[in-house]
């Protein structure tokens, strides 16, 4: 996944979209190419707002009469996610600081952030790994809205081993046990119709 997102160069293979072989050197080129990552561990600033989080590195400059000046149009660029937040149907209060907000809040800026610099394609690395039973539920639903409204999304997940190890283990106790009944009501019967003595 890392490769995907421009964090680590391939040794070997080829990475394609739309039929379209890419070569990514840093996360930027991937997110140019409409491909975003959320990573299980959480790059956010708490001391800054929502917006200011989604917005760090794609800052909207106010313009004045003599054209760009270096500072930031907050009301615009607040006007700006909002309107990709109500596009996708992600519940945020913009205005709240990250450092007072749940986990499965600070996962959705993350996601957020992805959907404000338009991104086609979205991978979550281990997006349920901290997450709460109904913050999980949220998310999927998250997902599916943005599933329907034209976003890939491919997530990495571990969770299928253990669950995988456990229905293994579970179907061999079940089956052994099943043996020792079938074999002790067997024996049971045997010695019943024929007594040894």
């Amino acid at each position: 996944m890392n490769m995907l997102y421009g964090l680590s160069r391939p040794t070997s293979g080829k990475i394609f979209i739309r039929e379209k072989e890419v070569d990514f050197f840093t996360p930027l080129d991937a997110i140019n190419a409409g491909i975003g990552m959320v990573h299980q561990h959480f790059k956010l600033v708490p001391s800054l707002t929502i917006c200011e989080n989604i917005l760090l590195g794609v800052e909207i400059m106010y313009e004045g009469k003599l054209g760009k000046l270096p500072f930031i149009d907050s009301k615009k660029a607040y006007e700006k996610v909002q309107k990709v937040s109500d596009k996708f149907k992600i519940d945020l209060n913009l205005k709240d600081k990250v450092k007072d907000i749940s986990i499965g809040l600070k996962q959705r800026v993350e996601i957020m952030k992805m959907l404000y610099r338009n991104v086609n394609i979205l991978i979550l690395d281990e997006p349920t790994a901290v997450l709460t039973p109904q913050e999980v539920d949220d998310l999927i639903i998250d997902l599916k809205e943005l599933k329907d409204k034209g976003k890939t999304i491919t997530t990495t997940s571990t969770l299928s081993f253990p669950i995988f190890f456990f229905i293994f283990y579970f179907l061999l106790f079940i089956s052994y046990y099943l043996l020792f009944l079938f074999l002790s009501n067997f024996l049971c019967f045997f010695l019943f119709l024929n007594p040894p003595f």
